[in-house]
């Protein structure tokens, strides 16, 4: 265990304390937490997080924004001791649970009525389709079962709400809507290699490198593509290195990790972006796709069936075509931006505010 900031134990002031666990703190949890600190910078909110497997690098920029950071033991049972421990400490306000696995540990080793529990899923696991249909089964009567336990849900997206109803019914629910961290004055400059061929467009997929958000669906749409003009295809992220392998194979350029930055960087410099995910809750490289005026093409799936079909597909060809069209097509680019702009109107730092502060039952009036 590590308390990095060593500031757990002294008081607040009164101000409300918001505990966030979490249990791989890095993509798109990582950067949908700190939104919630920037839109309630003036009440304390502490991290306990259990790394997973994954290999993204720490963001130590991100640890600072907290009163304290806590390093919970992979050994699940000395992991609850410890979270126990520090929430005995820390007294929170509120514990704020974020995904699946976190979500359990919360509402297995804690109990909701003497800490008010908020479970944000970032994605239900029973949506997985990388799994039989008896193990999503299994996750969603875990989740039935975890509802008892948890004092409100925070679904960051329409369509998870609408899972949040259909697991909980009588459940008190808060949709927070993602923002976007991209900040239009700190944009880097991306090396020059992006941009060799000037004439030679440039796509880019923003995520990490795992089975939901399809790689393999990205290769067949670079093949897709390339029978209509040639393009620089680059999957800005790193992840599992069997499907990192395969995308290299098919010609698409694989950056690695990279800084929130260096992510706006390559969508400054990009001409297009596909999102391929084959579930999903609500995908934050869209919103800041949407805030660098970048078009996207997306895949629809569950969580996107709302998409109009000249801005989505679903198959590589489709895509492809979309893609195409939308490179080619002044008209259309305009009306693929102006349709992902209105659908975005409600993602701002005022209203994830304002629902946060409903969520968490605390006085706005201090955070305006």
């Amino acid at each position: 265990m590590t308390n990095l900031n060593n500031r757990a134990s002294e008081q607040s002031d009164g101000r409300p304390i918001i505990v966030h666990i979490v249990e791989d703190f890095s993509g798109g949890v990582e950067t949908a937490v700190g939104s919630y600190i920037y839109a309630l910078p003036h009440i304390d909110h502490h991290l306990i997080r259990k790394q997973g497997n994954g290999n993204l690098r720490a963001n130590t920029s991100t640890d600072k924004l907290f009163v304290s950071v806590t390093e919970l033991p992979r050994n699940i049972y000395t992991a609850a001791r410890v979270l126990r421990k520090q929430i005995a400490d820390i007294q929170p306000t509120v514990i704020h649970a974020h995904s699946s696995m976190a979500g359990v540990i919360s509402r297995v080793f804690l109990n909701s009525r003497k800490n008010r529990i908020v479970y944000t899923p970032h994605g239900f696991a029973f949506e997985r389709q990388d799994v039989q249909h008896v193990t999503r089964f299994c996750y969603r009567l875990v989740e039935r079962l975890l509802a008892v336990n948890t004092t409100a849900y925070a679904p960051c997206s329409k369509r998870e709400m609408d899972l949040v109803h259909q697991i909980a019914p009588n459940a008190s629910a808060v949709l927070v809507p993602n923002v976007s961290s991209i900040n239009l004055n700190e944009i880097p400059v991306m090396p020059t290699t992006i941009g060799n061929d000037a004439e030679q467009k440039v796509i880019i997929a923003v995520a990490r490198i795992t089975a939901a958000k399809d790689p393999e669906f990205f290769t067949r749409v670079v093949s897709e593509y390339r029978k209509y003009a040639d393009a620089k295809f680059v999957w800005v992220g790193c992840g599992d290195p069997e499907l990192t392998r395969r995308l290299v194979d098919a010609g698409v350029e694989v950056t690695g990790w990279q800084s929130a930055e260096q992510v706006a960087g390559w969508m400054h410099a990009a001409d297009a972006m596909v999102q391929t995910s084959r579930w999903e809750a609500m995908p934050l490289s869209l919103l800041e796709a949407e805030t660098m005026g970048l078009p996207v093409v997306a895949r629809k799936v569950e969580s996107l069936a709302w998409l109009p079909s000249s801005v989505s597909g679903t198959t590589p060809s489709e895509l492809a075509q979309r893609l195409y069209e939308s490179l080619t097509d002044a008209n259309l680019r305009k009306r693929i931006l102006m349709a992902w702009k209105q659908e975005f109107s409600d993602n701002t730092v005022r209203n994830q505010r304002n629902e946060l502060t409903k969520l968490y039952c605390i006085n706005g009036d201090d955070f305006k």
